[in-house]
């Protein structure tokens, strides 16, 4: 441990000292693909005219975006950042605003001009769907036109009408599983197609509406898909095995031609968007119950995530964090020491099935259900990883100090009374410190607009998490 530790400050000081110039560089370089409104202008005098027309864009925003530096003078060159705009235009012709997708990956050093070249030679250009490809040599930035996207290849049938019905959930197929134009037509007729939420080159969720009812595909660039089939299909039996313990959207099947998940709609309000000070009771023992279901259920092949492998990412976070703001650097190396500290003092635990990815955006009101939405997160955990995550990510959708501590302690208290186990408070503690770190890396690598003040704000506001927390009485 002392060697990783020593290596660790040998990184740091470079990082912050060094390499400081070249980081600066780079983030200069990228700092306006990050800027909405400069992009807006930006996108109009610079995406083909075959693909805007007479249309004009009035607003731009950006959906996703990470980013791969090399601070390393030899290597700098190679940083590049991926962005995923969404276009709002108008037609002089038409009434009305349409929105499309357009997923950007920037360069420097006239890298995009090479990617380019060696892009055109992996795939026909004179390929209809290759017209949705372009470069743009004056932004130095390759550009994919949704649903066009460098890895999922399988959006199109998704998204085009006359394709998509063959790729339908085995329900609503002809009987043989081949194509009919005439079958089903009560559900085939005119399909349409909305992304609600990409994340280009990983994975996309669509809404696919038929005549008389609607489907949700999730697309993933591996079989991600088929494990996350039978995961929601375990949930989907226990929640009719045990009403009340689980509510999930109901799985409907998945097709590995279009590495996709398709799931029934569900119709209802983010809780984000309905929990309040008076209602949270009700909801959240919900919310506690569907908890207690997934931790008390049990996989036999899921990753394993143990203190010691999340003490080595925090490490390297706050290294890189220290880097962007090297005035916090001995603020985020003394936090890097509290959590080591803190973690050799955490007692043995029994690992169980944990969520992953548990916030409150995952979670859609239905009546008196709270409905959780995905299960491609599950591993092996502590479950205070999840309790925490939840509470800490409240923090970061905007409620008020004391309405995420009512939350928090009233979620805990629910779940408490749900499971044969008690939260070991500093386990929560430690894991509700790392999430916000977490979330504080995410807008670094996102590098929106006022990234870096909000990382000043955030990283002198540190002591705030145990303020969310409604623990007391613990020491150091």
């Amino acid at each position: 441990m002392a060697k990783s530790e020593q290596e660790r400050q040998r990184s740091q000081n470079v990082d912050t000292t060094i390499l400081s110039p070249i980081f600066d560089l780079v983030i200069d370089k990228f700092a306006r693909f990050t800027n909405p409104d400069v992009m807006r202008d930006l996108l109009q005098s610079c995406l083909p005219t075959s693909w805007l027309g007479n249309r004009t864009i009035v607003g731009c925003t950006i959906t996703d975006s990470r980013f791969k530096i090399y601070c390393k003078a030899v290597s700098w060159h190679n940083s590049m950042l991926a962005v995923c705009y969404e276009l709002r235009m108008v037609d002089p012709c038409k009434l009305g605003t349409v929105v499309e997708i357009f997923y950007a990956k920037v360069y420097i050093q006239g890298r995009g001009q090479h990617e380019w070249e060696r892009l055109k030679q992996r795939q026909d250009v004179r390929n209809s769907r290759s017209q949705s490809v372009a470069y743009l040599p004056a932004l130095d930035t390759i550009v994919w036109r949704f649903p066009a996207d460098p890895v999922l290849l399988h959006l199109w049938e998704l998204f085009d009408p006359a394709l998509v019905a063959a790729y339908l959930p085995s329900a609503y197929r002809s009987l043989d599983g081949q194509h009919d134009e005439n079958v089903h037509s009560e559900y085939i007729m005119a399909p349409s197609a909305k992304a609600l939420k990409y994340r280009p080159e990983v994975r996309c969720t669509t809404r696919v509406d038929l005549q008389t009812t609607s489907l949700v595909a999730k697309s993933f660039c591996g079989d991600e898909g088929a494990t996350a089939y039978s995961r929601m299909l375990y949930f989907w039996e226990q929640a009719h095995a045990e009403p009340g313990s689980i509510a999930v959207p109901q799985p409907l099947g998945y097709v590995p031609e279009i590495k996709t998940l398709w799931l029934a709609y569900v119709e209802g309000d983010s809780l984000q968007n309905v929990i309040s000070g008076t209602n949270c009771g009700q909801y959240l023992a919900k919310v506690a119950l569907g908890l207690t279901t997934i931790h008390q259920s049990n996989f036999a092949k899921l990753d394993v995530i143990t203190i010691s492998d999340l003490l080595e990412e925090f490490i390297k976070k706050t290294g890189k964090l220290s880097r962007a703001c090297p005035l916090y650097a001995d603020q985020l190396e003394a936090l890097a020491h509290t959590m080591q500290t803190r973690a050799d003092h955490l007692s043995p635990a029994p690992r169980r099935v944990i969520h992953g990815d548990f916030h409150i955006d995952q979670l859609l009101v239905q009546g008196k259900d709270v409905v959780i939405l995905d299960f491609c997160g599950l591993a092996w955990g502590d479950p205070e990883q999840d309790l925490a995550e939840f509470i800490v990510a409240l923090h970061f959708y905007g409620f008020t100090q004391e309405m995420v501590r009512l939350i928090a302690g009233t979620l805990i208290d629910a779940y408490n009374s749900s499971v044969d186990w008690q939260i070991e408070m500093a386990r929560l503690r430690w894991h509700a410190h790392y999430e916000y770190v977490n979330r504080l890396y995410r807008h670094y690598q996102e590098q929106r607009p006022g990234w870096m003040n909000q990382l000043h704000d955030c990283l002198s506001n540190v002591q705030i998490v145990d303020r969310l927390l409604p623990i007391l009485g613990l020491a150091d």
